[in-house]
């Protein structure tokens, strides 16, 4: 059995050891905390933690009026509950998803004045459209093609124009003024 001193000396010298890395390993970089800003989060999504929180109260309010009205056998003691729970919960409910509604309208109308603002700054610049790939014009590079009643123009050979009777050839520029899109299978995006 070791002497008391011999495991001090053991002990003293396994931390030395421990405290002094060794030359060959590279020091491990010590990972930094990101902190998440809960102020700037609840800023930006305010409307959707309004939604959340009207939806969970609608449903709350749903199920506790329903709980109070199938406890009782009277008719006169059912009512105030499927009033007070049932239909202010479900009002609730049709309020959120109105919200809900109008933040996806808002999102789209603002992704729209984006779209808007880059086409119109890259119109002013004189940058070619990027929404207009290369590809989708004809062989030759003037001519696309446009079946009638539809709703997008197509590059020579597309397998869309095979056997319609009425195609239209157009500029890429006329098609585009016109409100066709780029095709999907042939040109599109």
């Amino acid at each position: 059995m070791p002497e008391p001193a011999e495991e001090t000396q053991v002990e003293e010298a396994a931390d030395e050891a421990v405290e002094q890395p060794s030359s060959d390993a590279p020091p491990k970089p010590k990972r930094t905390r990101r902190s998440f800003d809960w102020r700037a989060f609840v800023r930006d999504n305010a409307r959707m933690l309004i939604t959340i929180a009207l939806l969970g109260a609608g449903i709350v309010f749903v199920i506790l009026g329903w709980y109070g009205a199938a406890h009782t056998n009277i008719l006169t003691e059912q009512i105030p509950y499927l009033i007070s729970g049932g239909l202010l919960g479900m009002g609730l409910i049709i309020v959120a998803g109105v919200m809900a509604a109008g933040a996806s309208q808002e999102r789209s109308n603002d992704d729209l004045r984006r779209e808007i603002a880059r086409s119109l700054a890259a119109m002013s610049s004189g940058a070619p459209d990027r929404g207009v790939r290369a590809d989708a014009f004809s062989s030759n590079g003037h001519h696309v093609f446009v079946v009638p009643g539809g709703r997008s123009y197509h590059v020579a050979g597309c397998p869309i124009l095979e056997g319609k009777e009425g195609v239209k050839e157009l500029l890429p520029a006329q098609a585009a003024a016109s409100g066709f899109a780029a095709c999907k299978l042939c040109g599109g995006d």
